[in-house]
């Protein structure tokens, strides 16, 4: 019985020991509340692209080409890319 009553007793220590506020974060107040959020916050900004981004010269297109790009978008008729090749071969 004394063996059981000790092993128990070392047990509610040990799971005491685990309970404690060691580590976690004050989410209330201090510098983890001003961090939380920042890795959602860059991973968005790096995968939008800036609609305002400087440029150099003014895009120029023709709106006839537009409008004939964007019908066969429409009509799923777009022109298909070439082959993409990653290095030329020499033949002899």
């Amino acid at each position: 019985m004394n063996t059981k009553h000790s092993a128990c007793v070392l047990l509610l220590m040990l799971l005491a020991a685990c309970a404690g506020e060691v580590g976690t974060p004050d989410l209330t107040s201090g510098s983890d509340a001003n961090h939380l959020g920042e890795a959602v916050k860059q991973n968005t900004a790096a995968q939008i692209a800036n609609p305002d981004a400087p440029s150099d010269h003014p895009l120029e297109t023709s709106g006839a080409r537009a409008a004939n790009a964007e019908k066969r978008y429409r009509t799923d008729t777009v022109e298909a890319p070439a082959e993409p090749r990653t290095q030329t071969t020499i033949e002899r």
